[in-house]
């Protein structure tokens, strides 16, 4: 199995005064420059106050760094491709990017709360998984208009009431060097509504909180599910209503 590419080179200090010319997965250490005899002992071709070393490897490093990302060339593995590299300086990306929307229902006196689940179909990401209703928030589209938009797109709802759940979830895509941010949010339906599918999902079902977060594939969304029992488990906000509650 090859080894990952490369997404950054640049030099790291150590402890020990010399460096790494770092690159994706692959650390390559720089010795420090050896300074004469004359010099470790601050005899002649010393210059106190001055940091002449330093600089002189602190060049030879930003060189290094400079010939790798131009050839591909990185610490005599033999030349690789350099697509892939970044510049030095560049950073991971955060980005407002997806909503969960758990659906709620009232299960009746004296039961709690149901929790849709939903599987996905064949022919897209994760077949066959578990998952609560989330997607893509679009250009233009603050998070609540996503949940609801992708709530309406998923399972036909519209919701009777809907609320932050004041949790934000996050993950790395190593796809596109971003991480990624999504707001959480819980939406009240009807005691006896049924979902409509779109062609995202083949199944859903109605489950009580503790069998949807042993269901739910990402883990994710597993520890949510405590948070919204929480907070709505008596089928509102109760005492936080009033800053919660969206809609």
């Amino acid at each position: 199995m090859g080894a990952c590419p490369a997404h950054a080179v640049r030099a790291l200090p150590t402890r020990a005064g010399g460096s790494v010319l770092a690159g994706g997965d692959r650390r390559v250490l720089l010795p420090r420059p050896q300074l004469s005899p004359e010099r470790r002992r601050g005899g002649r071709g010393a210059r106190p106050g001055r940091v002449r070393d330093s600089v002189c490897y602190d060049r030879r490093a930003r060189h290094c760094a400079r010939r790798a990302i131009s050839s591909g060339e990185i610490a005599g593995r033999g030349t690789r491709v350099a697509r892939g590299l970044r510049p030095l300086g560049a950073v991971t990306s955060v980005r407002v990017a997806f909503v969960d929307t758990y659906v709620l229902r009232d299960a009746g006196a004296g039961v709690g709360l149901d929790v849709l689940v939903l599987r996905r179909g064949r022919g897209g990401r994760c077949p066959g998984s578990w998952e609560t209703v989330h997607g893509t928030i679009e250009p233009g589209e603050t998070p609540v208009q996503a949940s609801l938009r992708e709530l309406r797109e998923e399972t036909g709802f519209t919701p009777l009431r809907l609320y932050n759940v004041s949790r934000l979830e996050a993950f790395y895509q190593h796809g596109s060097d971003e991480v990624a941010l999504i707001p959480v949010f819980a939406a009240f339906v009807g005691p006896h509504a049924e979902p409509r599918l779109s062609s995202e999902h083949d199944a859903a079902a109605w489950l009580a909180p503790a069998e949807a977060a042993a269901r739910f594939s990402w883990p994710r969304e597993r520890r949510a599910v405590e948070d919204i029992v929480s907070l709505f488990g008596k089928g509102g906000g109760g005492l936080l209503d009033d800053v919660l509650r969206v809609c």
